[in-house]
């Protein structure tokens, strides 16, 4: 990952002030937007699944949410992140990307976070939407970054405890973490690997449902609408809807492309799907759907 030497306080408050900030005023003739959602969608070391590419048309979809997993090996070679980058407008404000571990496990973290210009998990704040990017890859080999675990969960906390005039926060992540939160231990069997195990906290060490779960749940007590949208699904199922008994939303979505190494898998062959969003201003509704592809 690029080192960012910024004091750990004064990041946490960069990254918080988005969410924090007034609302800013939306253009008088528009009120209804669309967010294209795509996860887990390599189909090659250097590009995503073809079937994609018609889609990216920024003329139907107002903003691209990434769920991670783009490419399999997206940044072996900084061809791969320009590549990427000339698909999805990686430094736009409409553009957001949760790194997976095929984003990530090459290292040179650095080329995509000097393409967004924007850390690897962060807050923006549009159209009544408090969103939330994550970064679920601090344990990789199996030692955490115990200063990046911190300042994410810092940050999250300070969100969920300051959270005002939104109408919804919308958690974007990669890996699934939610399976041992009530209700929602269906995820442990859908997911493409459960990562339950993850700790969102260190010193007490804690996973999302002791770290996490009770600041949406504060965050749902003031009447804003919670969603976690994670993108590690397409393997074991490629559309994934459950909503705790809390009333806060969990969404996976991913796709298996018609790769030789996704035989192996029980949704290969079957139609892949993606995720929509569809939002209006006016009545505060924030809906979604799946497509086949």
């Amino acid at each position: 990952m690029k080192k960012i030497y910024v004091p750990i306080v004064l990041l946490t408050v960069l990254l918080v002030t988005s969410c924090t900030k007034e609302t800013l005023t939306l253009p008088e003739e528009q009120t209804e937007f669309k967010y294209l959602y795509l996860g887990h969608t390599y189909e090659s070391p250097s590009s995503i699944d073809h079937r994609l590419l018609g889609y990216l048309d920024r003329e139907v979809y107002d903003h691209f949410w990434l769920g991670g997993d783009m490419c399999a090996e997206t940044t072996q070679d900084f061809s791969t992140v320009q590549y990427m980058d000339n698909l999805f407008e990686l430094s736009s404000p409409a553009t957001h990307w949760a790194l997976g571990n095929h984003d990530i496990r090459n290292g040179n973290v650095n080329w995509i976070t000097d393409k967004t210009g924007r850390p690897t998990f962060y807050t923006e704040s549009f159209n009544g939407i408090c969103l939330l990017v994550l970064n679920t890859n601090f344990a990789q080999g199996g030692t955490y970054d115990t200063t990046s675990v911190n300042a994410q969960y810092d940050m999250i906390q300070n969100v969920c405890d300051t959270l005002l005039n939104v109408s919804h926060l919308v958690l974007l992540s990669h890996h699934v973490s939610w399976g041992s939160v009530p209700g929602i231990d269906s995820a442990l069997t859908t997911a493409n690997a459960s990562y339950s195990f993850l700790k969102w906290r260190l010193a007490p060490s804690q996973n999302f449902s002791a770290a996490i779960y009770p600041l949406l749940q504060q965050v749902k007590s003031r009447g804003i609408n919670v969603i976690n949208v994670a993108g590690d699904y397409g393997q074991n199922e490629t559309e994934y809807y459950e909503m705790s008994n809390d009333g806060i939303h969990f969404i996976g979505s991913g796709i298996t492309s018609n790769i030789p190494y996704n035989e192996q898998f029980p949704t290969h062959g079957e139609p892949d799907k993606i995720l929509i969003f569809e939002h209006d201003t006016d009545t505060q509704e924030l809906t979604w759907r799946f497509d086949f592809l």
